[in-house]
Formats: structure tokens, C-alpha cells, sequence
């Protein structure tokens, strides 16, 4: 299969590989808001706007260092939402 129009501006991706962060409708509401195929950098690097996606990645950055930061002044440990440890009993 031949490459995508602008290989260029996708970093030499494959069909297969662009597809891999594809993300249908269908989707939203079912997986976690945390996903990296919802990340606006993500997004727009992949359409080729490096300024939106580099502005994106550092609102993202100073976002994630602002919570540590609340986080580490306050003793909070941070709780996954989305998650939860267990271990298997057919592991022991």
C-alpha cells in the first residue's frame, strides 16, 4: 500500500500507524478522557499545526507540574480513577 498524501508532515507513518491513533465518535464516553488519542497536541501535531500542538504540549506540561506541586504541599497521594490494584489469586 503506498504511503499517505503529505508523508512528510506525518513523520513517514504507514496507513496501518496513523490508524492506530484514529478516534471514532463512537468512542467518546467510552474510554477514559486520559487517553492519549484525546490530546489536542496529539491532534494537531498529527494535522500538522506545530504551533497549536506545541502551545497544547505546554499548557498540558504547566498543567501536570501545577497539580504535582498542590499535590506534593499538601500530602496528597494521587488515586487513579479509572483503575484499581488487585492482584490475581491464580498468580500466587
Amino acid at each position: 500500500m503506498p504511503y499517505p498524501e503529505k508523508v512528510d508532515w506525518m513523520y513517514g507513518f504507514s496507513h496501518f500507524h496513523l490508524q492506530m491513533n484514529y478516534f471514532p465518535k463512537r468512542l467518546d464516553g467510552v474510554i477514559a478522557p486520559t487517553d492519549t488519542r484525546r490530546r489536542p497536541d496529539q491532534r494537531a501535531l498529527e494535522n500538522g499545526d506545530m504551533v497549536t500542538a506545541a502551545a497544547e504540549k505546554d499548557r498540558l506540561e504547566n498543567r501536570q507540574r501545577t497539580f504535582r506541586k498542590y499535590y506534593e504541599a499538601n500530602n496528597i497521594v494521587p488515586q487513579p480513577r479509572y483503575f484499581k490494584k488487585w492482584r490475581n489469586p491464580s498468580d500466587d
